[in-house]
């Protein structure tokens, strides 16, 4: 028998009996013992291999053990494969760090396939890394040689057979739509890629000149001055009162919910006034007006051209309230999901003057080639000196970032893929109920609420280092044949060639004259 030491050292008696397990072989004996049970299968949710392993990531993987041990311990052969998600915009920003690059260009200018090499590089360096760190806080019994990593061919490969599928089941598609996107990074984002912070903004009040009333003006509030660049129409509340009332000071009449008129008028400009009407805002619908930088952005006249309906007022019950600003709501369908909706409904070209990198495009006018956030005072300032700006203040609010860089992110609407998630919310809540959740109301209230209120998930990114999304399309445009492929072997059978590594850059240079028009070459999307 050992003589034992006269102080505790653990750290030795950790490596002894780390020695021991792998010594003895107790994993594999382990899984010998489990032949021919019941399977028990566990999925483990990947960490991001950024990394050094974090106090939640260990607090994570040490749970998961627990219930891995306790199912062992209760007769079941456990599923026990670790995952690393090497992927994505974390993997990209640390890489973009290490080697001083500024933006998306850059990445170019340096070399896509030498960038996805790094990125590689850098995942593999960090997982070695975790697997050391996983074992050592004691979680040790699981297949470390052998883990799913998502930089590998065969996940990539799991989720093309995944799109396939989609697209064969009508649940793939691509849509024009306002998204929240990283002027930085130059990508759209999924909601659950937002880092909301509170934030401070110009919030101001503009009177819009009607073109068919004299010296009369619509009010309206927004806190986003740079989005009246591409303003199409103003949204009121069918359902709320609105008055006319005449500013003695200024001989002039405006138009603002009954609501907000004491408030705003008497509180805040401290002017005099007088009720000239009062009426239901469905008074107010089709009524149009001048745009308030039309001289600045001449593209403005020929949205008129394409829809009877622009630089009108329409009505939404849904989106407008009397008790927020002032009933009448500022509308850009290119740059908000629910100006979208309504403008959708009513007729409106979806106009986006900004490019993925936030910066103001040639239909934009004079603001061309400014960033969004950088055009806000100048705007403020054209509408004092127009005499349109009529009040202003600071708001604090809620505002989504991007979750990796930190930027503030641009509302706009660009082309993207999506999962039609909406269509199989019923079939996801009927196996909510077959679900065993530990507590119970985990499933019956948090993850059913979330459940109830998916919307359409935007797939596609505008990056590099991800999972090419296996689609290919015709580019002759009067053509425009699209096929999602499902695996390497499809590829290579219908291409006649596919790469060792189905990253981009090698994957993007798979093409093949397309089948259905026989002038066309079939090209992959850019997006990953």
């Amino acid at each position: 028998m050992d003589k034992l030491e006269r102080s505790l050292n653990l750290l030795k008696i950790e490596n002894e009996i780390f020695d021991y397990w792998g010594k003895e072989n107790i994993y594999s004996l382990i899984k010998k013992k489990e032949e021919g049970k019941e399977e028990w299968r566990f999925i483990d949710g990947p960490p991001y291999t950024t990394g050094s392993i974090h106090l939640g990531t260990a607090w994570n993987k040490i749970m998961k053990d627990y219930f891995i041990n306790y199912k062992r311990m209760n007769g079941f052969s456990v599923t026990d494969t670790p995952g690393y998600d090497t992927h994505g915009l974390p993997i990209e920003v640390q890489m973009e760090k290490e080697l001083n690059i500024k933006n998306k260009q850059e990445i170019f200018e340096y070399g896509v396939d030498d960038f996805i090499k790094n990125c590689k590089e850098f995942a593999e360096k960090n997982l070695a890394l975790m697997n050391k760190q996983f074992k050592r806080l004691g979680c040790y019994f699981w297949d470390w040689e052998d883990p799913y990593i998502t930089y590998k061919n065969s996940y990539l490969e799991g989720v093309w057979w995944t799109l396939k599928r989609a697209w064969e089941n009508g649940l793939l598609y691509k849509f024009y739509r306002p998204q929240n996107c990283c002027p930085r990074c130059a990508t759209a984002l999924a909601k659950h890629e937002f880092d909301y912070k509170n934030i401070e903004d110009t919030s101001l009040f503009v009177k819009i000149k009607s073109s068919e009333m004299e010296d009369t003006y619509f009010i309206i509030w927004t806190t986003t001055p740079w989005t009246l660049v591409a303003n199409e129409a103003i949204m009121v509340n069918p359902t709320e009162k609105y008055l006319k009332i005449r500013i003695e000071e200024l001989d002039e009449y405006w138009i603002l919910a009954q609501a907000a008129t004491v408030a705003l008028i008497s509180g805040q400009l401290d002017l005099k006034y007088k009720v000239v009407e009062e009426f239901y805002g469905e008074t107010l619908k089709g009524m149009k007006y001048i745009h308030p930088l039309a001289e600045e952005v001449p593209y403005q006249a020929e949205l008129e051209k394409q829809s009877e309906t622009v630089h009108t007022i329409v009505l939404s019950e849904e989106y407008v309230s009397a008790s927020e600003g002032v009933g009448l709501v500022h509308t850009a369908p290119g740059h908000g999901p629910e100006d979208f909706e309504v403008g959708m409904e009513n007729g409106l070209p979806i106009f986006n003057p900004v490019d993925i990198r936030g910066v103001y495009t040639e239909e934009a006018g004079e603001f061309e080639g400014k960033f969004v956030f950088d055009a806000n005072q100048e705007i403020l300032n054209l509408l004092e000196e127009k005499g349109t700006l009529i009040h202003t203040g600071e708001i604090e609010h809620e505002y989504a970032h991007c979750w990796r860089c930190k930027s503030k992110l641009v509302y706009q609407a660009t082309e993207q893929w999506f999962f039609n998630t909406e269509k199989i919310v019923d079939d996801l809540l009927e196996k909510n109920e077959e679900i065993y959740w530990v507590p119970d109301w985990a499933g019956e209230r948090w993850f059913k609420s979330w459940l109830t209120s998916l919307k359409d998930w935007c797939i596609s990114r505008q990056r590099f280092w991800g999972i090419p999304l296996s689609i290919w399309t015709c580019d002759n445009e009067e053509c425009g044949d699209t096929i999602v492929i499902g695996s390497a072997e499809e590829l290579k059978e219908i291409a006649g060639e596919c790469p060792d590594d189905l990253h981009r850059p090698w994957i993007d240079k798979v093409t093949w004259k397309c089948e259905k028009c026989e002038k066309g070459t079939k090209r992959r999307i850019e997006d990953i």
